[in-house]
């Protein structure tokens, strides 16, 4: 026979069931997966990202980039830098019907890169922190407001910023070996070729690098094996130039040194941002990342010195604001992935009291809401412009304009950006 439970054991048992500590399991019980919540998220951020990408008025930029493919194919002569593309997708005038069609394919590329930066993001910062964080620090980046209107855009700048992140990446990740620390080189080689703005990631690799060299107890062999980035990276530099020169019209220049010091008085700067209104329209399109950033400088006195100075040297590209003349919203994405990386410190710190799941769920949302208010799409005028020219104009004509919007003619004057002008 079964014993009867005595009336202290079922009042017992009632107190245990009613317990505030009891409620609070079924809470937990009753919300979401907080992996499953982040995950999600990402998965919603990358569909509107990937709308935008498909309809978002194509830019001046994404013109002025897809007519110098065609500018090489005709044999003019082009800049040695920033060019590379010319060659990498010389395949994509084939592939469309007019050159608008032609920049939506390449932007499902960037998109590509886009993606890659944001796993790139996820492995740095789980070097700080757990899983969850780090892919929340991707989240961030991803939704932050110029993330979402030009992280994917047809410009060097995606492709150069997954490469770096990789190569920041595997420089913090992986094992400090000879063939690891090449790999990492090459794809900073290849970035400073595709845009000479890679030189602005500096302080993030620097950083890393102490960081490292501190894990391995400071050892000469350590230091001689990270030392092999910065050279494969500047024997990638030169091997590239080479190679993509020799592909090139000669251009009447003082050649490629020449390039990087009009390059750099035209670019670098020293004092207030050119373009500082931008500053505030990133900050309120981006509140999560903005907050992150905010608490994470607050959290560098708290890691071990060596922690501290690679997370300084990550969030150290934000001051391009004030040495880097053009920081159009288009920069931001490039700007801001290793800072998201940092910024893990920050998320760390909001989740602890307010909770990850909401954090993740409120970033989405609020990068929801920069989908939303995004103008109406222009895609189809500008592909009408284009055909109305070519049916026009049968054989390719001179015209002026401001970013090169017929691709199939020969634009007349210079690509009029700011340093054009």
């Amino acid at each position: 026979p079964l014993a009867m439970p005595s009336p202290n054991s079922i009042e017992a048992s009632q107190k245990t069931v009613g317990s505030p500590a009891s409620a609070r399991a079924k809470r937990t019980l009753a919300m979401p997966n907080e992996g499953a919540v982040i995950a999600g998220a990402l998965g919603f951020i990358a569909l509107l990202t990937l709308h935008l990408a498909l309809t978002r008025t194509l830019n001046w930029d994404e013109f002025h980039f897809y007519r110098q493919i065609l500018e090489y194919q005709r044999g003019e002569p082009l800049a040695v830098f920033q060019t590379l593309h010319v060659t990498v997708f010389g395949w994509l005038p084939a592939w469309a019907s007019s050159g608008v069609d032609a920049i939506l394919i390449a932007r499902l590329i960037m998109l590509g890169c886009a993606f890659v930066t944001a796993a790139a993001i996820v492995c740095i910062a789980e070097r700080f922190a757990n899983r969850n964080l780090a892919l929340v620090a991707a989240l961030v980046w991803l939704a932050s407001g110029f993330t979402l209107q030009h992280g994917w855009a047809f410009r060097t700048d995606p492709i150069a910023t997954a490469f770096l992140t990789s190569a920041l990446a595997l420089l913090l990740r992986a094992r400090v070996s000879l063939e690891w620390m090449a790999l990492a080189g090459a794809l900073v080689g290849t970035a400073g070729v595709v845009t000479v703005k890679a030189i602005l990631f500096a302080p993030a690799f620097a950083g890393i690098a102490i960081l490292r060299w501190s894990e391995a107890k400071f050892t000469l062999t350590a230091a001689l094996r990270i030392a092999v980035v910065p050279l494969v990276a500047l024997a990638t530099l030169g091997a590239l130039i080479a190679w993509h020169s020799s592909h090139l019209a000669p251009q009447p220049t003082s050649g490629p040194s020449g390039f990087v010091s009009s390059s750099s008085q035209a670019m670098l700067f020293a004092g207030w941002p050119v373009y500082w209104i931008h500053i505030p329209r990133w900050a309120l399109l981006s509140i999560p990342a903005f907050a992150a950033l905010c608490v994470a400088l607050t959290q560098l006195a708290k890691r071990p010195w060596a922690e501290a100075l690679a997370l300084a040297g990550l969030i150290a590209p934000i001051l391009a604001l004030i040495v880097y003349r053009n920081t159009l919203p288009y920069f931001y994405p490039t700007m801001l992935a290793p800072v998201a990386a940092a910024s893990v410190v920050g998320i760390a710190a909001i989740a602890k009291r307010y909770g990850l799941r909401v954090f993740a769920i409120v970033t989405a949302l609020l990068g929801g809401a920069v989908w939303m208010i995004e103008p109406s799409s222009r895609i189809e005028q500008q592909r009408e412009l284009q055909a109305a020219a070519d049916v026009i104009f049968a054989e390719p004509v001179g015209y002026i304009d401001f970013p090169g919007l017929l691709p199939g003619h020969n634009k007349a004057n210079t690509f009029l950006s700011r340093v054009g002008v």
